[in-house]
């Protein structure tokens, strides 16, 4: 009889000692997947705020007045009427200089003397090649900054204006408020070798690195979504039933860091951003990959730019 009852409270612990176990690795779970709430509502705030002083800054995409295409040979630059580069009138002389493109070459030479520096440097200049060049070599004029750029097998100046109206008057981007829902917890799957076709606006396509998928779930439904490589962790461009509605319409962009150990970082659709373009005309941004529009609205981060 003692046995018996011996044996009774043996398998009675053991029930218990089972049911504790999963209990805490439930528990560990569940600390795994659900972010910390503490101060974490604050961290995106302070982001955003981040993010809409980065936007007026100097180098920042408010700024941006104009973008032009360079045709081989000799193209001049200032408010003049048959300028190729015309600077905003009232902004500029009429003639500040002229670039000129010989092959891959591109020498800039100013119109006369004392009307155009290197930014950084204090002396004037009369003629410098601009491209190719180890770094972006960015001239200025009063209140004009602009330097080259290229795209596939063209090769363009993108010009700021340091005194925009746009960035004096921008008080922010419109978002929709913060919630934790929309940080989801999304597993890493390695796919070595592998490039995606990249599209931007200007449709000219090219070969982007995708290190990786990221796997997620919202609303028990499971989404995936490619990722690119980017300095400190995993860029995203992806789009979703929102865009064109109240997010922009070529959709939005999303940094990860890098996953852990396990294979996992997370993905938080709070900080999701806009292009470029969306703030103006004069950018060339890429487009979401067809894999990457999901078929789900993300109510979360910014909003269109209005």
């Amino acid at each position: 009889m003692k046995a018996i009852i011996l044996a009774s409270m043996m398998l009675v612990f053991s029930a218990c000692a089972l049911k504790e176990k999963e209990g805490n690795k439930k528990a560990a779970e569940a600390r795994a997947t659900v972010p910390i709430e503490v101060g974490y509502r604050e961290s995106i705030v302070a982001w955003r705020a981040e993010r809409n002083i980065s936007l007026k800054a100097d180098d920042g995409w408010l700024n941006l007045t104009g973008l032009f295409w360079l045709a081989p040979g000799m193209n001049k630059v200032g408010s003049g009427r048959d300028n190729h580069i015309r600077f905003p009138m009232g902004k500029s002389e009429e003639l500040v200089g002229n670039y000129t493109l010989e092959g891959d070459s591109i020498t800039f030479t100013a119109a006369r003397p004392n009307l155009v520096k290197v930014k950084g440097q204090d002396e004037f200049i009369s003629s410098l090649n601009v491209y190719p060049s180890d770094s972006t070599i960015v001239l200025s004029h009063r209140n004009l900054e602009w330097f080259i750029i290229s795209r596939g097998n063209q090769i363009g100046v993108r010009l700021r204006d340091l005194d925009s109206d746009l960035a004096k008057s921008f008080t922010g981007v419109e978002t929709y408020k913060v919630d934790l829902k929309w940080r989801v917890r999304a597993k890493f799957v390695p796919t070595p070798s592998r490039t995606i076709n990249i599209v931007n606006v200007m449709d000219q396509s090219n070969a982007q690195k995708s290190p990786g998928t990221l796997t997620f779930s919202l609303e028990g439904k499971d989404y995936r979504l490619d990722a690119l490589e980017a300095n400190e962790g995993l860029f995203i461009i992806f789009g979703d039933q929102t865009n064109g509605d109240t997010t922009y319409g070529a959709g939005r962009f999303l940094y990860t860091k890098v996953p852990n150990a396990e294979g996992y970082t997370w993905l938080d659709f709070n900080k999701a951003y806009n292009p470029p373009c969306a703030f103006t005309p004069y950018s060339t941004c890429p487009l979401p990959p067809r894999q990457n529009i999901l078929p789900i609205p993300i109510l979360a981060g910014e909003k269109r730019f209005k």
